[in-house]
């Protein structure tokens, strides 16, 4: 079921819109509608953040939505962002739902903000929720699908050494790690002092990810944990072995790194 959000309020060419979104259901993405002259989503929209219980599950700009959907093979369209919590890929309806936003207990707020810059004059928003009932038995908000972004910043070309904040105090299934910058040449991680995915050029994991059916995106490199489809292939942070990122890189230069996770609200 397609349901429209209530209004945003403050929508404005350079400023933060928000909407408050009634919880009851299981929310399976969000959809942004944006009109207005030359209105380009992926420009004019800086922030898209979504709060459950005040807490924040998603921080993403609308460039690197589109980035993460293109990855999983979601075309964009000029008006529209889509905000995903399902696995499209899941090989059986379990792989397909975890992680996705069920509201009917424990939610008292569920709010979605949009920041826009130098946006149209005659800007417009609006938002829906792709919903479906929850299950008479469900728990309510437990695992959730949550993007958590943070910037890693190089001084030069080299291999540099990066402790995460998933880990054994924040227990979570990481799915993906989106590095988005165009100073990666190869990405190793370290689980316990033990390769899983070792020192792979960037190249050789195009190649892989095209192999199963990902989209190429310039400057994306994305290690894919899930990319059969298969949920338990996530990387699991919570049994007590520290994870470690090992990053080359040609030069200088910021990248953003984008956790995509199935966690517990309780541990964001």
């Amino acid at each position: 079921m397609l349901l429209k959000n209530q209004s945003f309020s403050n929508v404005v060419t350079d400023g933060v819109a928000s909407c408050r979104i009634q919880p009851g259901m299981v929310i399976n993405g969000l959809q942004i509608v944006m009109t207005g002259t030359a209105a380009d989503p992926t420009t004019d929209i800086t922030r898209v953040v979504v709060r459950i219980n005040e807490k924040i599950v998603v921080d993403l700009s609308a460039a690197e939505i589109e980035q993460i959907q293109l990855r999983k093979g979601i075309s964009a369209t000029a008006t529209h962002l889509y905000l995903d919590f399902n696995e499209m890929a899941g090989l059986n309806v379990g792989s397909m739902v975890t992680g996705a936003h069920d509201t009917s207990k424990g939610v008292t707020a569920y709010d979605l903000e949009v920041t826009t810059a130098s946006a149209p004059a005659d800007l417009t928003l609006e938002s829906f929720r792709d919903v479906s009932p929850a299950h008479p038995n469900s728990p309510g908000i437990d695992k959730i699908r949550a993007y958590i972004p943070q910037t890693l910043s190089f001084t030069g070309s080299g291999k540099y050494s990066h402790l995460p904040s998933v880990g054994p105090n924040r227990p979570s299934q990481v799915l993906r790690l989106h590095f988005l910058g165009s100073v990666v040449t190869a990405i190793g991680i370290k689980k316990g002092g033990m390769h899983v995915f070792e020192n792979v050029p960037t190249a050789t994991n195009e190649a892989n990810l095209l192999y199963w059916g990902r989209v190429a995106v310039a400057n994306h490199y994305l290690v894919d944990f899930c990319k059969r489809g298969i949920l338990e292939e996530a990387l699991y942070t919570g049994d007590g072995r520290q994870l470690e990122y090992e990053v080359e890189t040609s030069g200088a230069g910021d990248v953003k790194l984008i956790t995509e996770q199935i966690i517990s609200l309780g541990a964001l």
